[in-house]
């Protein structure tokens, strides 16, 4: 894909009535310069100028590398890379012209120098304290040295050299690469540049030192249960930690990986970490594919007890005595067809984890005997009149509204309490729709491998689709709607066509925008001739948001070059 051919307004997505604004897979917020000033105000007049000067930066650098991944994994580096200026725009950063580019094999192999219009940073700091001594554009220097570390996989830094702020011209910032043994404390020791009480470069040498530090603690605190694919502990690739920071995938053994992407399913990974070395009682509530059985893994094999046994038993398969023998075992002749005598799973988990799945449904008998094996810790076999220690670590699970059985009688209130030692409730996919995206992506990437297909995207409106969704069942849903995507794709991006027919083509989309699919390029063309050519207008009068009028207009070629004038390239409909 050639540069040219980009517009990144096109990977902007505001789907309707969702309160949410995506960059391709990353959501985004819109801030006002105004709230950006009290920000900076505040800051500076708090903790002074070197360390505002270093929160700000950290955080437009946090934000120009995530958006460089969006692009670079979207596009690849050698077209990410000229989109920097372009994304500066879009992100209300001011216009850069890049002035100087060179690439000396001899010394450092990025040195890039622009001039940026409009800097809101300067703008903003005039207005709030009048002219500086030092420059003041941190959200430019900070967003472009993330951007550009992130599409390059290098150590890239800008400062400014001029500002207007500071009385001069321009806003003149320079980038170069520091190499890894170079402090970054010299690389400007060449530059004309006056010295800022905290240089810039120092400034972003503190945040690689402070994301250093942030992340050993996360991997010493996810080390008790992920173990390290590659790179010792204290690898000093901070990009690398940074591109993976803001998800967490937890494998366990036997390639059992699960992705945590939101708040509220990484405080349930926190409170089973938490319980996992404790002996009580596990209850896992949460709807049907939520990830109950992962969590019962997980917190066994942050048991203390990773070697024992882990055995599990789905209560709602079996009958009423099946299920009994299964979990207290039986001696020969204690009924017909025991032929010989049966190992109950508490006794065979030892002192391992026995997962009881679906226990909303067992039988009130089974119930009884459950409690009281639970109560006294030991068991009785079905025709057996020894008593039998246990030591099993209970987990169950349920899709079962508990206190509402309890009301209605199928389920006994002094188990509940007794199994609910510990409780943790698992958001359905509704709940956390933050996640779809990182989950899509995930699911493409491990079936297109699988599948041997080379889809790598998935298309705005696809997510759209899939955002907007009820997801009835939650994750294992979405994971085969993406595998039945990839299957039936014909190109290297699921499109709404490749989608489940049912629910997801018309998911979170009104009657008029279902009648615009029908016919969409007629309907658009008829929209703009009444509005005479106003996109804003017949946006509103298709119901569909106006950046998504845009796209449209481009993949169906039509050109609106003036209100009083709309050309159908491709056929005889105009109005002069």
């Amino acid at each position: 894909m050639e540069f040219e051919a980009i517009h990144l307004v096109e990977l902007l997505d505001f789907p309707p009535d969702d309160g949410s604004i995506w960059l391709a897979s990353e959501r985004v917020v819109i801030q006002s310069v105004s709230a950006l000033g009290m920000l900076r105000k505040d800051l500076i007049r708090k903790v002074g100028m070197e360390a505002a000067c270093t929160l700000i930066t950290r955080m437009a650098y946090a934000q120009g590398y995530m958006q460089g991944l969006v692009l670079a994994d979207r596009y690849g580096p050698k077209v990410a890379d000229p989109s920097g200026p372009i994304l500066f725009g879009l992100e209300g950063l001011g216009k850069p012209i890049v002035v100087v580019q060179i690439y000396d094999p001899d010394g450092p192999s990025f040195h890039e120098e622009a001039i940026i219009h409009k800097s809101p940073d300067a703008e903003l700091h005039m207005r709030l304290f009048g002219k500086s001594k030092i420059p003041v554009c941190w959200n430019v220097t900070g967003f472009a040295s993330g951007y550009h570390s992130a599409v390059r996989g290098q150590r890239i830094y800008f400062e400014e050299e001029t500002c207007v702020a500071r009385g001069d011209s321009c806003c003149h910032v320079v980038g170069r690469e520091i190499s890894v043994s170079q402090p970054a404390s010299q690389a400007g020791q060449t530059s004309s540049r006056t010295t800022a009480p905290l240089s810039l470069y120092d400034s972003f040498a503190d945040i690689r030192d402070e994301m250093s530090r942030k992340f050993l603690e996360f991997r010493q605190n996810q080390s008790r249960f992920k173990p390290r694919e590659s790179g010792p502990a204290n690898s000093s690739n901070d990009d690398d930690e940074l591109r993976h920071g803001f998800e967490r995938t937890i494998t366990l053994p036997g390639e059992n990986r699960f992705i945590v992407s939101d708040r509220a399913m990484s405080a349930a990974v926190h409170a089973a970490m938490q319980v996992a070395p404790l002996p009580t009682t596990v209850l896992v509530q949460g709807e049907s594919g939520t990830g109950k059985e992962f969590f019962a893994h997980l917190i066994h094999h942050n048991s203390g007890h990773t070697n024992a046994p882990f055995v599990s038993l789905n209560c709602a398969a079996l009958t009423e005595s099946l299920l009994e023998s299964e979990l207290f075992g039986h001696v020969r002749g204690a009924f017909t067809g025991a032929i010989r005598d049966k190992v109950g799973l508490l006794e065979l988990a030892r002192d391992g984890t026995l997962f009881l799945d679906e226990v909303g449904d067992m039988p009130l008998a089974v119930q009884a005997k459950l409690l009281r094996a639970l109560e006294l810790r030991q068991i009785r076999k079905v025709g057996g009149e020894t008593a039998i220690k246990i030591h099993a670590r209970v987990v169950a699970a349920t899709n079962v509204d508990l206190p509402a059985a309890i009301e209605a009688g199928t389920f006994r209130r002094d188990l509940y309490f007794r199994l609910a030692g510990f409780e943790i409730h698992l958001p359905a996919l509704q709940e956390r729709r933050e996640a779809i995206p990182i989950l899509a992506y995930e699911f493409l990437k491990r079936a297109a491998s699988a599948f041997g297909k080379k889809v790598v995207s998935i298309s705005p409106d696809a997510m759209s689709r899939l955002i907007h969704y009820s997801w009835p069942g939650n994750v294992r849903e979405l994971k085969h709607a993406i595998e039945r995507a990839v299957i039936v794709s014909t190109a290297g991006e699921i499109h709404v066509d490749d989608l489940p027919e049912k629910g997801l083509q018309n998911a979170g989309y009104s009657s008029a925008t279902l009648n615009l699919r029908k016919n969409e390029r007629g309907l658009i063309l008829q929209a703009l001739l009444e509005s005479k050519g106003n996109r804003s207008i017949a946006a509103r009068n298709l119901h569909i948001d106006p950046a998504t009028l845009w796209r449209k207009l481009k993949r169906y070629n039509i050109d609106v070059p003036k209100r009083s004038k709309v050309r159908d390239v491709d056929g005889p409909l105009s109005r002069e």
